[in-house]
């Protein structure tokens, strides 16, 4: 089981310093941590104790430190979720299969499934990565599945879509109108059916990743394109009409 913890300063005065909640979403169980004054990080943590293993906190006490309780990161969530991004991006291009190039930055060799899910999706798909080993073998694969081969090279230019996923604030750039977009926790939202259960002062990007530990991660519905700045994400995408979906100049 996993906590929020959040900071509410109260103007009146108080008898409790913390309250606990236990809440519910579909078949998981959590806690709900509301701290109303400033209290060291022990005291929350004997309050928790043998009840949780892992703690999600708010903006405000992103600071807080603990000696026993996990806290949550979602750094490798936000890489997932925007390889998810970046498949409903190269969806939503309305551009086809066979005219689609895209190139993947994944020098661990992390995200070989991913690379796999995109061979119905482009006609060439170029690898930057170091874990050599991994690849071939996935292009093997590939190749002996669908007739595909990846073409393994340093040279990022030429694609119509690509994705560097190395980084803890993952890039999808868009070669056709030179720009990029970087995917922030401010970027990823949770989806319709959980709006309004986001506990106070806790980021949709980290509480859709804690919960995606707890159930299948597409069942979250995650809508991740808003660091667009655009509400019909069902906006048409290609090359001619992207300056307008990204607000390019």
């Amino acid at each position: 089981m996993f906590a929020t913890i959040n900071y509410e300063k109260s103007k009146k005065r108080l008898k409790k310093s913390i309250k606990i909640e236990k809440l519910k979403i579909g078949k998981i169980d959590y806690l709900k941590v509301t701290v109303f004054k400033e209290i060291p990080a022990k005291k929350i943590e004997r309050k928790l104790k043998n009840k949780v293993d892992t703690v999600l906190l708010s903006k405000n006490l992103s600071d807080l430190e603990f000696s026993k309780l996990k806290v949550y990161d979602s750094t490798d969530f936000i890489r997932k979720a925007s390889a998810y991004s970046f498949i409903k991006i190269i969806k939503l291009s309305k551009l086809k299969a066979n005219s689609i190039s895209v190139c993947v930055v994944d020098k661990k060799g992390e995200f070989t499934d991913f690379v796999k899910d995109l061979v119905n999706k482009a006609s060439l798909i170029k690898v930057i990565t170091q874990n050599d080993k991994k690849y071939l073998a996935l292009s093997d694969e590939i190749y002996d599945e669908y007739g595909v081969q990846l073409i393994f090279s340093d040279d990022i230019s030429n694609c119509d879509f690509g994705i560097n996923l190395d980084v803890s604030t993952p890039i999808i750039w868009f070669n056709c109108v030179k720009n990029y977009v970087k995917i922030t926790k401010n970027c990823i939202r949770i989806g319709a059916g959980l709006k309004g259960k986001v506990p106070k002062g806790i980021y949709e990007c980290d509480f859709a990743g804690i919960l995606s530990e707890y159930q299948e991660f597409k069942r979250l519905n995650l809508i991740t394109a808003d660091c667009f700045e655009r509400n019909d994400l069902l906006y048409e995408i290609n090359c001619k009409n992207i300056k307008n979906f990204l607000d390019i100049e």
